[in-house]
């Protein structure tokens, strides 16, 4: 191989030298020709002889080392004067050949006399690139787990369908990190979820994993309290695959898949109730009970949907003691309706303006662009009034960029108080396609009902910019407010307050970004009691990544002033986290240190300070820690006598949830200590919680909670103060529905039950077999068959045609289910499900070889090619060495195929896609697949 190595060099290196003044011409028509996988390489060499004489010659054809050319390499060839001379070049490119690049070759012509090269030429051969591949999920993009299965192994196959080699990484995650752990197939934690590999053309690999869903292990996961449901609950998860090239490549091209993981219930609902009903939630409240004081709080919320698709929400709240006695005008209530152009509601309402109270309001949407509203209330309730007010609104979509609103609403001042009236605009405007701004004027006038010729104004505004530049690297954004307030207003309208805010992000980087924030807030006094206030905020955020851990410190400094005083603190905070999805733990910690000084006191130095927040949360145990030295808050500074003069407090809380095997129990354990330097305060608060809870949707709860507290003042004379109570808690929520009168019953109720049934009579008989995790898809719902191969459907839609679908997750080895594929639900009944042998659908296939002498006689491999019967659904197997294949396949009409694609161009079926009628008089059916391999036609030579 250096010998020909050498040669090659030597031809190449010798053209260089060749006489520019040759009498001859040499040319390749073709100066760039492309070639595919399979295909030969074939141009034509024109000689021209411009000499005055004969020339005899020989060609030399240069190509790459591993590729063939074909013909006679030897060959001398005679040219007369002016002649010219066509010669075909054929060319095998073999071995390795990579795409979109540049080959080049070249012919030489060597005269016979002088054995030297005279002149040469050259063209250049290509073979385009084409980069594809294909990522599925496996064994299918949808996995259904069996009943009490909490883990499945799935994979994701990637194939190259290119003409080049790949390099490919592979990285999957889901959608709910939370309540699903991957592992490897041998339950390992994975160390990454991102794969690499290489793939030549036609290559694939495949890459397993496991799914676990941490629902349904015990004590792994906090369960929802609030939002329980002990029935075999529907869950969904999603995983997602995404692949790309390496990052050398110049193309960036992605391909994904998805696997869906479904755990199905046993029994679905389709509707709530079996007739109109309106759903209530109770939620009740029973504190102190063992006190002299129990206090009942009541809460009743609910929300349905009428049959004309309007929606109904209604809700009320009623608190109730020994000392406390509400009247039936002073509970708290909503009742709204609310249809696609029109909405309507009765109880505490508000408009936005004026006094809002018990009454009315109403809205109405003529477009998508014009709504307006009205509302009447009295404040604080219809018979008890102070004050009666009464509104308007509407609102005006112009386009995509503008906006506009306008309210009004006049209140009534009654019993000899002061009445009002309320103006607003707002305006919102996008323009420049970066920029937006906003403006909301207020106006309120107030009249006394002592001098009603005389009338006091009051104004607020407030308006914002927002801007996007630097490429959208860069986001500003300014707010303002500004209320000129008036003594003879009420409430915070009776003093000026004068609002600023700003904030400015920077992206540096996808992984870093800086932020400046600030605000500023001035207020008049409003009493002796409540003196001017100012506040400016000041703060720097960064946010990054450093080795891939986040990474967000900030610096502030703050000025407060309070009447006479004022206060600054100034420093440095910090936070940082981490979790472990597979663990199921969170670390977050966050601190803020600096110092803090009073600036009207000439004696007052820096003050050092140190806050500090921890949080570690391991499965179902979760520990706090608050540590503070100091204190920079506003209201400390403000309420404290010696605001800086720095405290020591602690604060550790336990949180346990416990989850006992019977899923109906839940135990939840608080315990919290907290100390205090100053006064020498200690406390212990241990609060156990537990609930009961029921498939009929009732939560039980009972909590008793002990308390001790230990106080002891600095310098004095007195003991320690000591204290302990206990209390006693009991609570209760639970779903209820209130039937509408005289309501028709709008649904039915259909019970399935999946058995074999070995004498396909389609009756249950008594030796026949339930089937449990059958699959019962109707209309949009899913549900599983239970042990006893049932699963029901609930409040169906009477007199609707549902579609039906009906498939085992497990292996029947030849069993199918028998039904219609249309279901009419007219009434509660049960639906036989029954599961007959299909029937075997089996054969050969049978090659009719080449008899040419020519041939070889080779033996094929028959195996692994794919036998399919398709009738919407794609029932396959793979035929084995010697080409038989054999399945089952329910009754029906089906078309059996051989793939065309394993076939390949060297042979073709006489027939494919056989048409077959499948009915229960068929137990078997025999199919043979006639291949003829393509004849050659051979040419024998005699020289």
């Amino acid at each position: 191989m250096k010998n020909r190595i050498k040669i090659l060099f030597i031809i190449a290196f010798v053209g260089l030298f060749i006489s520019p003044f040759s009498s001859q011409k040499i040319n390749f028509v073709n100066t760039e020709i492309e070639f595919y996988r399979g295909q030969i390489v074939s141009n034509i060499l024109k000689i021209t002889n411009t000499d005055s004489i004969e020339l005899l010659f020989k060609v030399s054809i240069s190509h790459p080392e591993k590729w063939k050319i074909l013909g006679d390499k030897f060959k001398v060839y005679s040219l007369s004067p002016s002649d010219s001379l066509f010669l075909p070049v054929r060319i095998v490119p073999l071995g390795k050949i990579k795409g979109n690049t540049k080959y080049i070759i070249s012919g030489y012509i060597f005269d016979i006399k002088t054995n030297e090269p005279i002149i040469s030429t050259s063209f250049y051969v290509k073979k385009p690139k084409y980069s594809n591949w294909e990522v599925k999920a496996e064994p299918a993009s949808k996995l259904y787990l069996k009943n009490g299965e909490s883990n499945i192994n799935f994979g994701f196959n990637v194939r190259n369908i290119g003409t080049e080699e790949e390099n490919v990484n592979l990285e999957i995650y889901t959608n709910n990190f939370n309540n699903i752990v991957i592992t490897d197939t041998n339950r390992s934690p994975l160390k990454s979820f991102t794969s690499y590999f290489s793939l030549g053309p036609s290559e694939d690999t495949t890459s397993y994993y496991s799914a676990n869903l941490t629902e349904s292990i015990r004590n792994f996961r906090r369960r929802d309290i609030n939002n329980f449901n002990l029935d075999n609950k529907l869950i969904k998860y999603q995983i997602f695959s995404k692949s790309g090239q390496s990052i050398l490549s110049n193309v960036k091209t992605k391909r994904s898949a998805i696997v869906q993981i479904l755990h199905l219930p046993n029994s679905i609902k389709e509707n709530p109730y079996p007739k109109l009903t309106l759903p209530v939630t109770v939620d009740a409240n029973f504190n102190n009970l063992l006190s002299l004081n129990p206090t009942l709080s009541l809460f009743f919320n609910g929300r349905t949907t009428l049959p004309n698709q309007a929606r109904l929400i209604y809700n009320t709240q009623a608190f109730l003691s020994t000392s406390y006695r509400p009247s039936f005008e002073s509970l708290f209530f909503n009742i709204g309706y609310f249809t696609n152009n029109y909405s309507i509601k009765i109880g505490n309402v508000g408009g936005g303006l004026g006094y809002g109270g018990r009454g009315l309001s109403a809205g109405y949407r003529f477009s998508n662009k014009l709504s307006v509203g009205t509302y009447f209330s009295f404040t604080p309730r219809v018979f008890q009034s102070n004050f009666f007010t009464a509104g308007l609104s509407s609102s005006f979509k112009a386009n995509n960029n503008l906006f506009l609103m306008g309210n009004y609403a006049h209140s009534f001042g009654l019993q000899g108080l002061n009445s009002a009236d309320f103006f607003k605009a707002s305006i919102n405007y996008s323009f420049l396609k970066n920029h937006s701004i906003h403006f909301t004027p207020v106006m309120v006038r107030t009249q006394s009902a002592l001098q009603p010729n005389a009338s006091v104004l009051t104004f607020n505004l407030n308006g914002g910019y927002r801007v996007n530049y630097l490429n959208n690297k860069a986001t500003t954004n300014l707010n303002v407010t500004s209320n000129m307030g008036n003594s003879g207003t009420f409430g915070l309208l009776a003093s000026s307050n004068r609002f600023f805010s700003h904030m400015t992000n920077f992206r540096i980087s996808e992984k870093w970004n800086i932020s400046l924030q600030n605000s500023y807030q001035d207020r008049d006094s409003l009493s002796a009691q409540m003196p001017r206030m100012v506040n400016l905020i000041n703060r720097i955020n960064f946010n990054g990544h450093i080795n891939n851990k986040p990474f967000r410190p900030s610096i502030f400094y703050n000025y407060t002033q309070y009447a006479f005083n004022s206060f600054i603190n100034r420093g440095f905070m910090y936070t940082a986290s981490t979790s472990d999805f597979q663990k199921n733990t969170l670390f977050t910690f966050n601190f803020q240190a600096g110092f803090k000084k009073k600036l009207n006191d000439p004696r007052s130095i820096d003050r050092f300070f140190f806050l500090s927040y921890f949080l570690y949360r391991y499965r179902v145990w979760t520990v706090n820690l608050r540590y503070g030295y100091g204190s920079i808050s506003v209201f400390d500074l403000i309420n404290s006598v010696s605001p800086l003069n720095n405290t020591q407090s602690l604060a550790l809380t336990l949180n346990h949830q416990y989850q006992f095997k019977n899923p109906k129990w839940v135990l939840e354990n608080i315990t919290t200590y907290r100390t205090e330097r100053t006064n020498n305060r200690n406390s212990i608060t241990i609060v156990p919680q537990l609930y009961h809870l029921t498939k009929n949707e009732l939560r039980l709860s009972v909590s008793p909670g002990l308390f001790w507290n230990s106080i002891k003042e600095n310098n004095s004379e007195y003991p320690t103060k000591t204290n302990t109570s206990f209390m006693l808690n009991f609570a209760l929520k639970k779903k209820i529905g209130i039937p509408v009168p005289k309501a028709k019953k709008l649904y039915t109720t259909t019970k399935f039950c999946a058995f074999v049934d070995n004498n396909g009579n389609h009756k249950k008989d008594e030796n026949e077999s339930l089937l449990e995790n059958i699959v019962i898809s109707l209309g949009y719902n899913e549900l599983l068959t239970n042990i006893n191969g049932e699963a029901t459907m609930y409040n169906l839609f009477k007199d609707s045609i549902y579609d039906l679908s009906i498939f085992s997750i497990d292996n029947l080895e030849g069993f199918f289910p028998y039904y219609e594929s249309k279901y009419y639900p007219f009434k509660d009944s049960v639906l036989l499900i029954p599961f007959v042998k299909g029937v075997n659908v089996y054969g050969e296939i049978y090659i009719d070889r080449d008899k040419s002498p020519g041939g070889f006689d080779l033996d094929y491999d028959l195996s692994k090619i794919r036998v399919s019967a398709y009738n919407g659904q794609d029932v396959h197997t793979l035929t084995n060495v010697n080409g038989k294949f054999s399945m089952y396949v329910p009754y029906g009409e089906y078309v059996i195929s051989l793939d065309n694609d394993v076939i390949g161009t060297r042979f073709r079926i006489l027939e494919n896609d056989i048409k077959l009628n499948l009915d229960e008089g068929t137990e078997s059916v025999f199919i043979t697949f006639y291949l003829v391999e393509k004849r050659r036609k051979i040419t024998i030579k005699k020289f």
